[in-house]
């Protein structure tokens, strides 16, 4: 008879702590050797948060019956709680996959065939709500998907959503790893959204971008390829982050004094993405229009209050609620069709942008990386922006 001691499956608590600097809370608790569960919170009473823990004990001992629909909202709450609505948006997205065919299904009885099924449906062309043909889902996004499950597997077992983690169970058995998994299928894989071609497709991209109607669509149009902002920076870009004094826009987490609404701010992915973007000369006009009026937690682009037309979110009706990405997409590919260039997303207008700088004025790559928000210092650039499609030394970015 062994004389080890046998692990307590009493749940142990570590903490509370508390993090006077950042008014923060944190604990975990234990069983079975095991960090199970662990929480951060911010603000409240250590009355507070010991009623909390005491819930959360008492959670990790009933028996979980769950199914896989409440699995996944379950790992999202966590995730908005402890990252990002956007992280946790992003999380949701991938794991549809998994909730279209399992969804009703006991999470504690996921197993192998449902990894397997799971990388069948990533396999099938989709039909994305803004395009009418059937397009197949890129190597890097297969990647980004499966991994997301892998970490989502680990949770739901952590916290009893099932007895074991069936993803790690089933790569420990599969005889050949994941082509995109490997060292190999990653250099083999899609590096990044398609950019314009070369200095004069930009040329005549810009040409149409300032051509459109509105301001809005002239700024919607132009401004991720003149300073390399993201589609969510953009559409969330409020009145106040605008200082021509200085002649930047502040990339920055919005605010909102909605408070019927606490929870329609927007965060930036990390805090490497706050930082200043110059006010092309091209712009300067556009945007003083687009601002005029507006208080300073109000967005340049806000949905319109008519839910047939395109663009509209379905929360629309929230105080001040920012285009959808859908509008953004169909603003360029409309430009890039008037002006006969590459078919690009606006996501291949901020990898155009970093292509160019490296080219204008041979820009050290970890500098375009700090200036697009990478925390890498230029790896994500390198990799998955500069260079990826060739372009053309220029000698000056979209001169005009």
């Amino acid at each position: 008879m062994g004389c080890g001691r046998k692990p307590d499956p009493e749940p142990k608590v570590l903490g509370p702590y508390r993090d006077n600097e950042r008014d923060k809370w944190t604990y975990a608790i234990v069983i079975n050797g095991v960090r199970s569960w662990y929480r951060g919170r911010k603000g409240g009473s250590r009355q507070e948060i010991e009623a909390e823990i005491e819930g959360a004990r008492q959670e990790l001992l009933m028996p979980v019956d769950k199914t896989v629909s409440d699995a996944i909202e379950a790992y999202a709450a966590d995730l908005e709680k402890n990252t990002s609505r956007v992280t946790a948006q992003a999380t949701k997205a991938a794991l549809l996959f998994l909730r279209r065919f399992a969804g009703e299904l006991l999470a504690r009885n996921l197993a192998d065939r449902h990894v397997v099924k799971f990388l069948a449906t990533m396999d099938q062309p989709i039909v994305s709500a803004n395009r009418r043909n059937a397009k197949p889902l890129s190597m890097a996004t297969k990647r980004s998907y499966f991994l997301t499950l892998t970490r989502a597997s680990t949770w739901w077992h952590r916290h009893h959503f099932m007895p074991r983690d069936f993803v790690a169970e089933y790569l420990a058995r599969r005889v050949e790893p994941l082509p995109w998994l490997t060292k190999a299928g990653s250099k083999q894989m899609n590096r990044g959204k398609a950019q314009l071609r070369n200095l004069g497709e930009a040329r005549r991209y810009m040409e149409q971008a300032l051509a459109r109607p509105t301001a809005e669509e002239r700024v919607a149009a132009a401004l991720p390829l003149l300073t390399g902002v993201s589609s969510g920076e953009l559409l969330h870009i409020q009145a106040g982050a605008v200082d021509f004094e200085a002649g930047v826009i502040h990339v920055r987490s919005s605010e909102t004094d909605d408070e019927d609404n606490d929870d329609i701010g927007w965060s930036v992915k990390t805090c490497h993405r706050v930082r200043a973007v110059t006010i092309p000369d091209q712009l300067r006009d556009d945007i003083a229009e687009l601002i005029e009026g507006l208080q300073p937690m109000q967005l340049l682009f806000r949905a319109i209050d008519d839910n047939t037309r395109l663009g509209v979110r379905a929360d629309w009706k929230r105080k001040d609620a920012p285009r959808a990405p859908n509008w953004l997409r169909s603003v360029v590919k409309r430009v890039c069709r008037d002006a006969g260039v590459r078919m690009v997303c606006p996501h291949g207008l901020r990898a155009t942008h970093a292509s160019l700088r490296a080219s204008v004025v041979d820009e050290a790559v970890s500098r375009i990386g700090d200036a697009l928000g990478h925390a890498d210092h230029g790896k994500t650039a390198a990799a998955h922006y500069v260079g990826v499609q060739p372009t053309v030394p220029v000698l000056k970015l979209m001169a005009g």
